[in-house]
């Protein structure tokens, strides 16, 4: 097209169909000024005016230069993608605790189901097998680095059974019925049934007490005038502890782990098998369609007491104990063994072969117990898992797997640490009525008669029967593990009071006056002035180490004062062998004593390590008279000092302090010579010190107030058994101050506060019922090799190509972009040059690379496209497992995120204009065109903002980060066409010709004006620069002044 326009007689003329606009050409030199070409009228010249053309001058140069180096910038920046490779891997954490609110309980289907995929997993597992076949043992806690999340979740939950049924007794029964046939000798048979009611299934406890008030043991029993009997009922023990577990699942849950042993032990069915079941024998059922139990003598023994005439004379026989143990032996153990059997001749493994009958009534008796269910009451085992797939459409993004476990390794899985079974507390309960274990009540009930068993408190009822360890007796069962943020249990923290008791001690050695260390300095002399009451402490330490060996020999029980149990050694010598030893000693849950090495780094003998000697010696010489316990106490010194107490060069070393020079002992004495130099001034001592001593506990029990005395009941005990040589102790035991205070006596150099409370937070507590007293207490024992382990996995292919995909289309689209940006910036700079800028400042400020206009619509879309990838990544989910540095808002502020995603849509914005632009011709300019590129735009953007913050989501999954802003470009793109087409309601004709020529030969030639000339006219008026910055060029064509456009 073309405009062609003369100026002759001022008239207009269309010229032909060309695309430039012609004018006629000015006759004298002084009319080439835009006569006709009307311009933005110039205000006149003043200071205020130029100032601001000038600020607006700069404004142009920044936003051209803003334009040209935004694109740049981004291409210079742009980071390569940093996320997470794939991996699988294990970690470790420190134990956190039990936590109750995870209510973990196992209905009896899932421990069925979770049994079948344990065994699978352990024989189909190539790694696994081969793991447990090297340690010959069903090494479940030791998988950590060949299972898959999903595998470890599985093993993790089965864990959880093994610990719970091994360390936590159930006391409830299954309710059901069984028929038992006897043949007797004449070939006649005999059947009879026991069953266990629904009224019966919880058992409840009878505690004894013999003549002086303590548990009977054996010969208390059987005094029958002086025992007293008290039926305990334990109700209340079904509320969140594991007595509340049904006995036969736990027993599934036992037999299984204890056959998975064996057969990883002896890799040979046929030995398996001919280890039989726990402890009766294998039971066997008629092969008739009636499949009665039969009967053999210990089948016979725990279902009647082998009283015939009951089994004759009843239509039922009540008895819950033995239903509930041939449950377990005859029909769990046989379904279990079947079990194996079938999936180890299924893989060919191990010799199998059908050894064990496989019988479907056997399988449906056994699996009654799925009616139970099983309450977890420890932390130990399943910590949570998770597999999470984040996708996008059906493509997965990221796929992450990960199982956790709380691993307690001081119950090994492995090795001689014996497993608790709650089937075979019911053994030992049947096999000894009314003795050890269970008190038995028989009576009849109309025609039927009822075995009542209830657990029995007594001396020995928590020895062998749950753990069958005759080692370490427990003389409890646990009930449920302490959340940390329920306490201990008790109203006090013994190891606080401990070291208040120490720091007191302490500082009554330092204060000289009248105490001990004056006492020492009186029968040694004095001493180096700076070592004197250093030296005389540490001698004082090995005083206390003889007091404390004294009365382990003369009261072994008092070993209680240190532990809760015992162990198959001397007292005495294992506490000696302690004291030559850096080492603060716990005890865990399974009564073994656990040292814990220390390097002592606070090397001090102030201390206050000495201070159990006050009530040892007290209670001493209160029980045996203060010559006796000096004489004695001296041979204990005799033996043990040279043991206890190195020489050096004249001096005595006492490890917390050293160099000390006692009773004139010079250089030439030996080890022996010394001693027997300081050996009369040490006995003067001792008797010193036994006559102040009560006087000491008397002052330390006021000032503290609080009780140190050793318990009476410990010195004047006098029990003694046949059968069992662990009496326990005489009194209900309780932690105490005492007992951290011997701990730490018991050791070559004193222990700072930070190594014994290494020690107290090494402390799980646990509620316990007490198998003596049938009472539920407290107890805390030392478990220092707990923690979680977790195993997880992470898979991210589709958000790596997604990151890469959109991190190399950034790099492209801005390199693109910055090329448009520069072809802009030389526009500019070529209209500066022709024009010198000389327009008004309003007209100045219009120039910006987004006003509509001014980029063509290739350009546009290009521009738009190149802010998608930055926009996407302030939209992607926040996911810190596999992006870097990822956080919850880039700028601190989702507002702020939303901002910057909101700015990125004005080339959107732009692009729906350009849209809107072809699918319209405007005659001319109007005012709702004009606002498009800034009240409109500015509308649109503000709108976008307020739709983006109302829909936002913190936790946008990718599906919705992608949609959220496709649909956002899509409506700013939208909004910007439909603001463009709104201008056609506001089109209308061109101005008369004489007051707009230019705009009246632009309509005749049919040029639309929302596509030309659109910057190069301000309202009614035109701008040069915006001619020159549009690309019109004007060239001489005769008469006529031909102006063409370059687009």
């Amino acid at each position: 097209m073309s405009v062609a326009n003369t100026a002759r007689h001022g008239r207009n003329v269309l010229a032909k169909p060309q695309f430039d606009i012609s004018m006629a050409k000015p006759t004298k030199p002084s009319e080439v000024s835009p006569v006709y070409i009307h311009t933005l009228k110039q205000p006149r010249s003043s200071r205020h005016s130029k100032l601001l053309r000038q600020c607006a001058v700069v404004v142009v140069i920044v936003q051209v230069v803003w334009a040209l180096v935004l694109p740049i910038k981004n291409v210079a920046i742009i980071p390569y993608p940093q996320f997470r490779s794939d991996d699988l891997s294990t970690s470790t954490q420190p134990y956190a605790g039990y936590d109750p609110k995870a209510n973990l309980m196992y209905s009896g289907p899932q421990v069925h189901q979770l049994l079948i995929d344990v065994l699978a997993l352990s024989l189909d597992n190539h790694q696994v097998r081969a793991i447990f076949e090297h340690y010959s043992d069903f090494a479940i806690d030791e998988l950590g680095q060949v299972l898959s999340p999903a595998e470890h979740n599985i093993m993790a939950q089965y864990y959880t059974l093994v610990f719970q049924s091994s360390e936590f007794p159930g006391g409830v029964f299954t309710e059901r019925e069984d028929r038992i046939v006897s043949v007797q000798a004449d070939g006649t048979k005999q059947v009879y049934t026991i069953g266990c009611r629904g009224d019966q299934t919880l058992m409840g406890g009878t505690i004894c007490i013999d003549a002086n008030g303590q548990p009977c043991d054996d010969s208390a029993w059987g005094a029958t005038k002086t025992r007293t009997l008290k039926d305990v009922d334990f109700t209340p023990l079904l509320n969140g502890t594991g007595w509340q577990n049904n006995i036969g699942l736990l027993g599934l849950v036992e037999y299984f782990h204890y056959y998975m042993r064996l057969v990883f032990a002896k890799k040979d069915w046929a030995t398996v098998v001919a280890s039989k079941n726990l402890d009766i024998g294998f039971g066997y059922v008629t092969d008739d369609d009636k499949a009665y139990l039969i009967e053999t003598p210990l089948i016979f023994n725990f279902a009647t007491q082998s009283n015939r005439a009951i089994a004759l004379n009843s239509s039922m026989i009540w008895n819950c104990l033995a239903s509930e143990l041939l449950l377990g032996e005859v029909y769990l153990a046989n379904y279990t063994l079947s079990t194996i059997q079938s999936a180890l001749i299924a893989r060919n493994l191990y010799n199998a072969t059908a050894l064990v009958p496989t019988s479907p009534i056997v399988a449906e008796r056994a699996l009654v117990v799925l009616r139970g269910s099983i309450r977890i009451t420890s932390g130990a085992g399943f910590a949570g898992s998770r597999d999470t797939i984040k996708t996008l459409g059906t493509t997965v993004m990221t796929h992450t797997s990960v199982s956790s476990v709380n691993l307690k390794r001081d119950r090994p899985m492995t090795g001689s640490v014996l497993m608790g079974s709650s089937m075979r507390n019911m053994i030992y309960m049947g096999y000894y009525p009314n003795s050890y274990y269970s008190v038995l009540k028989i009576f009849p009930n109309g025609s039927d008669f009822v075995f009542q068993s209830t657990a029995l408190g007594g001396m020995f009822g928590g020895y062998n029967g749950f753990k069958f360890d005759f080692v370490h007796p427990m003389t409890n069962f646990k009930l449920a593990e302490r959340p940390v943020a329920a306490g201990s249990g008790y109203a006090y923290d013994w190891f606080a009071q401990e070291r208040d008791i120490a720091a007191w001690y302490s500082k009554y050695e330092s204060h000289r006056g009248n105490n001990l260390i004056d006492k020492a300095a009186l029968r040694f002399g004095s001493l180096d002035p700076s070592m004197e009451t250093a030296c005389f402490q540490a001698l004082f330490k090995r005083i206390a180490q003889a007091s404390w060996l004294l009365l382990l020999q003369w009261h072994p029980v008092t070993e209680h004062l240190a532990f809760m149990s015992v162990i198959d050694q001397s007292a005495q010598l294992y506490f000696l062998k302690q004291m030559l030893k850096n080492e603060m000693v716990g005890e865990n849950a399974y009564s073994y004593r656990v040292p814990q090495t220390f390097n002592p780094t606070n090397i001090s003998s102030a201390l206050g390590t000495a201070w159990p000697m006050v009530p040892l010696l007290s209670a001493l010489v209160l029980r045996h008279g203060a010559a006796a316990v000096a004489a004695e106490l001296l041979v204990i010194l005799n033996a043990t000092f040279a043991q206890l107490v190195d020489f050096d060069n004249g001096a005595f070393m006492f490890h917390d302090t050293d160099n000390c020079v006692l009773g004139g002992v010079t250089t030439a004495d030996s080890a022996t010579s010394a001693y027997r130099k300081i050996y009369g001034p040490l006995s003067l001592l001792v008797g010193d010190t036994l006559t102040s001593i009560e006087s000491i506990r008397l002052r330390m029990e006021l000032e503290l107030g609080q009780s140190i005395q050793v318990r009476r009941e410990y010195l004047n005990d006098t029990r003694v058994n046949s059968i069992f040589n662990r009496q326990g102790p005489p009194v209900y035991w309780s932690h105490t101050a005492l007992s951290v205070g011997l701990l730490r006596l018991s050791s070559q150099f004193s222990p700072g506060t930070e190594i014994v409370s290494n020690l107290q937070n090494s402390l799980v507590c646990y509620d316990v019922l007490e198998t003596r007293y049938l009472n539920v207490s407290t107890r805390c024992w030392s478990e220092f090799q707990n923690f979680n382990e977790t195993r997880a996995q992470y898979n991210s292919e589709g958000l790596r190509t997604l990151l890469l995909s959109a991190w190399s289309m950034g790099i492209v689209l801005n390199t693109f972009a910055a090329v448009v940006a520069l072809r802009f910036a030389l526009r500019v700079l070529n209209m500066a040059k022709v024009t010198g800028l000389q327009e008004d400042w309003r007209t100045l400020l219009c120039i910006d690379i987004e006003e509509f206009g001014m980029t063509s619509f290739s350009e546009c879309a290009l521009m738009a496209c190149s802010t998608a990838p930055f926009m996407f990544s302030y939209q992607l989910p926040q996911d810190s497992e596999y992006i870097a540095n990822s956080k919850t808002s880039h700028l601190g502020s989702v507002y702020l995120d939303e901002i910057l995603v909101t700015m990125g849509m004005t080339w959107f914005i732009r692009l729906g204009m350009d849209v809107g632009a072809t699918l319209l011709r405007l005659r001319c300019r109007n005012g709702w065109f004009t606002q498009q590129s800034n009240l409109v735009r500015a509308v649109i953007i503000v709108g976008v903002y307020i739709v983006r913050i109302l829909t936002i989501k913190t936790d946008r999954d990718y599906d919705n980060s992608i949609w959220s802003l496709a649909l956002s470009c899509l409506f700013s793109a939208v909004a910007g066409m439909v603001a463009m087409l709104s201008s056609f309601v506001f089109d209308k004709a061109t101005p008369p010709r004489h007051e707009d020529p230019i705009s009246h030969a632009l309509q005749l030639a049919k040029v639309p004006r929302n596509v030309h000339c659109i910057f190069s006219q301000q309202g009614t008026e035109w701008s040069y620069m915006g001619l020159v910055l549009e690309g019109w060029t004007c060239s001489p064509d005769n008469e006529t002044l031909v102006f063409k456009s370059a687009s």
